[in-house]
């Protein structure tokens, strides 16, 4: 009997590392994934977000930058490395509700390199109405049988920067 339920106990315990690299390998193994798996880390209710799985999606030098304007509307750019971006939004989410959604993909794509052009809509409830749109730049380079998040661009849009018509979905 004793054997029998360490037998049950080794069983579950592999099926739950094959559960997490079952994951894993879905979050990179397509662009479709990998996409999907960014949106996913980043969205949700207040709370703590799985920083792990954001990690697991990029490399070690992968940068998340932003371009913003300014107070007198002059265009900033924010750089941050991926522990960078945890330091800076972790607080922010654990305070309060973050749900961006993708509206529209464009990709471009040669050998083992994809650039794409995600536009989103980000509320503070997942039904809500959006408080800001714009457009994610994701490059990524497909290395060792996955994708790689190599960087990422955002851009909210504005009256001076409204979407345009190819990336808006209609």
């Amino acid at each position: 009997m004793k054997q029998l339920c360490m037998v049950l106990l080794v069983l579950c315990s592999l099926q739950g590392f094959a559960q997490t690299d079952t994951k894993k390998h879905d979050d990179t193994s397509s662009i479709d994934g990998i996409i999907a798996a960014l949106y996913d880390v980043i969205s949700g209710p207040a709370g703590e977000r799985d920083w792990d799985r954001l990690r697991s999606l990029c490399l070690p030098a992968t940068q998340f930058n932003a371009l913003m304007p300014n107070r007198e509307g002059a265009i900033q750019y924010h750089a941050n490395t991926v522990e960078g971006y945890i330091k800076l939004a972790g607080p922010i989410f654990k305070q309060r509700g973050f749900f961006e959604s993708e509206v529209h993909r464009t990709v471009d794509e040669y050998a083992n390199i994809a650039q794409v052009f995600s536009t989103y809509e980000s509320r503070f409830e997942e039904k809500g109405e959006p408080f800001a749109s714009g457009i994610n730049s994701f490059q990524l380079m497909r290395k060792d049988n996955r994708w790689w998040v190599v960087n990422v661009l955002w851009h909210n849009a504005s009256e001076t920067y409204p979407i345009p018509e190819k990336y808006s979905g209609k």
